[in-house]
């Protein structure tokens, strides 16, 4: 069976793992190579879109987090290995 998405949670953890990390939305955008509109549309409460595969990735790799702890899998925030 798989589990279901929990969106907002994902959403509060884009959020607070920036802000942890102390940087703005643009600055995160630039890291992730996204767009700030689009990371903005990720971390608003009203919005139920997440990011795709890619961005996913790129979002986890600029926070140095797993994909796993930003969809919720891991309850604790991981370093991501090193490349």
């Amino acid at each position: 069976m798989v589990a279901q998405l929990d969106i907002e949670e994902i959403k509060r953890r884009l959020r607070l793992v920036r802000r942890e990390l102390n940087i703005s939305q643009r600055e995160a955008a630039t890291k992730a190579h996204i767009s700030k509109s689009v990371l903005e549309k990720y971390e608003s409460r009203e919005n139920q879109r997440i990011p795709n595969t890619r961005q996913l990735f790129q979002l986890a790799e600029a926070y140095d987090v797993s994909v796993d702890y930003l969809l919720v899998r891991d309850k604790v925030a991981e370093v991501a290995s090193p490349h």
